[in-house]
């Protein structure tokens, strides 16, 4: 998993990105249609939300494609999930 940090000042965290669909785990809701917009370490993240559900622990799965994202930005981010998954599932450790 990834932090992203929320253009309102709350934090999410990027928890998939498979091709244009992204996956988060967010504080808040946001409408299908609406964009949100944060940053990661990389760089920039926006999307245009698909859906979102409030899962058990009162935060909200919001799923949606990504725009405007560049490409050095997408290939951080699968750097920074696949670390998660491999390692101790904090990004960037790797082991």
């Amino acid at each position: 998993m990834l932090t992203m940090t929320l253009e309102t000042g709350m934090t999410a965290t990027v928890v998939r990105l498979d091709g244009e669909r992204v996956e988060l785990d967010a504080p808040m809701a946001a409408a299908p249609g609406s964009r949100v917009r944060g940053s990661v370490a990389a760089g920039e993240l926006k999307l245009k939300v698909h859906r979102s559900v409030c899962k058990s622990d009162g935060r909200f799965a919001i799923t949606g494609v990504t725009f405007d994202l560049r490409r050095d930005v997408r290939e951080a981010i699968v750097r920074g999930l696949s670390s998660a998954i491999e390692g101790d599932g904090q990004p960037g450790t790797g082991n």
